[in-house]
C-alpha cells in the first residue's frame, strides 16, 4: 500500500476519487473533515509526502519535480481501471498538482475530470520570505502573523521542527512558482475563492475556468462546506458539467 496516497474514505473503487494536496507543511490529516462529509459522494484521498505524519523520519523531497514524480508514480499505481478522478490543491499544494496534470499529459496517462485550486497567488508574492534567511525568532513571528501554525505549537520547542520543518521545505520548493510557465492544461480549472481570484487563471488551461465561492471563515481544506463537496460530486459522477 502506498504511503504517499492515503485513502481517507476507503479505498472504494466503485466511487470516483478526489486526490487532495494541502497547504505548506500539511499531510493527509488536513483533509480529515472531507472524509466525514463526502464518504457517500466520492472517495477522498490525500497526499502524505516524506517528512510529516507517519513519514516524519524520511527526508524532505528536494524539488518540485521530485514531488510531482512521487505523487504521479504512486497515484497511477493506486488508480483503478477506468476510474474517474479529480484533483484539489490548497495553497502550496497547487503547484505540484498543476504540474501533475502536465506530467499526466506527457505520459499519455488518464487525466482528471477537473483540477480545483484555492489560496495560491497568480503571481509570486514579493513579500514572501526566504526562510533560509530568517532566524528562528523571525520564522516564528512570520508564522504567527500568517496563522500557518497555532501559537500553542510554536511556543513549545519540541514541536518546532515537527511542524515548522515541513512548512519550510514546502515553501522552498514552490517559492517563485509561476502557474503560466508551461503548457496549458488540458482539463477544466475550478478556482475556489473570490470572483476576482479566477480572472487570470483562465490563461493556464485550454479548457473552461470557473470560480466558485470559498466557504466563509476558514480554509476549504479544513472545512469545505456542503455545496462545494456536492459540486465536486456532481462533476465527478457526470451529473453536471463545468459551465
Amino acid at each position: 500500500m502506498s504511503e504517499t496516497i492515503v485513502h481517507l474514505t476507503g479505498p472504494r473503487d466503485e466511487l470516483p476519487q478526489l486526490l487532495c494536496l494541502g497547504q505548506a507543511g500539511s499531510g493527509a490529516a488536513e483533509f480529515r473533515s472531507w472524509s466525514k462529509q463526502a464518504e457517500q459522494l466520492f472517495d477522498v484521498s490525500a497526499v502524505r509526502l516524506p517528512g510529516r505524519e507517519t513519514r516524519g523520519r524520511e527526508a524532505y523531497l528536494p524539488s518540485l519535480p521530485a514531488v510531482v514524480d512521487e505523487i504521479v508514480e504512486q497515484f497511477l499505481e493506486s488508480l483503478g481501471h477506468n476510474r474517474r478522478f479529480a484533483l484539489y490543491g490548497q495553497c502550496a499544494g497547487v503547484p505540484p498538482l498543476l504540474e501533475m496534470v502536465r506530467e499526466l499529459d506527457r505520459r499519455g496517462a488518464p487525466k482528471p475530470v477537473f483540477l480545483a485550486i484555492s489560496g495560491f497567488p497568480w503571481q509570486p508574492s514579493v513579500n514572501e520570505p526566504d526562510f533560509e534567511d530568517l532566524s528562528r525568532a523571525e520564522t516564528i513571528e512570520y508564522l504567527l502573523a500568517t496563522n500557518l501554525v497555532p501559537a500553542a505549537v510554536l511556543s513549545r520547542p519540541a514541536y518546532y521542527d515537527v511542524f515548522v520543518g515541513p512548512i519550510i521545505a514546502d515553501s522552498r520548493i514552490v517559492r517563485g512558482y509561476r502557474p503560466a510557465d508551461g503548457a496549458r492544461l488540458s482539463v477544466p480549472l475550478i478556482v475556489v475563492g473570490a470572483a476576482t481570484d479566477g480572472e487570470d487563471w483562465g490563461a493556464v488551461t485550454a479548457e473552461r475556468c470557473v470560480t466558485v465561492p470559498a466557504p466563509p471563515g476558514t480554509l476549504p481544506s479544513r472545512e469545505p462546506g456542503t455545496s462545494l463537496l456536492q459540486l465536486f460530486a456532481d462533476l465527478l459522477t457526470g451529473g453536471s458539467e463545468i459551465r
